[in-house]
């Protein structure tokens, strides 16, 4: 590195044979730097992109969920009492779905959901 004075301040400059770029394949490995950092950069943005994506998709269905879970609960609610029901018969299958309804509703949403 050399430092050029330039008036009041100072410019920090490589020279060219410290970044080799003076041997042979040195611009080409320099370009494969840039190449890699910006193809980085890309993928980076697609991953946004589809993260926002599904943090989008998880809010509407857990929007649809919960209007599912509230309306089938008040609509069910007084043939779903707990009793005498086999384990396969439909009260006992509907009183488990809301329930597992119900308790992913409760767990944490996604930051930014």
């Amino acid at each position: 590195m050399v430092t050029k004075r330039l008036g009041s301040g100072s410019l920090i400059v490589a020279e060219d044979e410290e970044l080799g770029l003076a041997e042979p394949g040195g611009a080409e490995r320099l370009a494969g730097v840039f190449n890699r950092i910006a193809r980085q950069l890309r993928e980076a943005r697609e991953l946004r992109r589809e993260c926002e994506e599904l943090r989008q998709e998880n809010h509407e269905l857990r929007e649809a969920l919960s209007g599912c879970v509230e309306a089938c609960g008040r609509f069910l609610g007084p043939t779903l009492d707990p009793g005498e029901h086999d384990e396969g018969d439909d009260r006992s299958k509907a009183l488990l779905a809301l329930e597992a309804g119900k308790r992913a509703l409760a767990r944490r949403r996604l930051p930014g959901s």
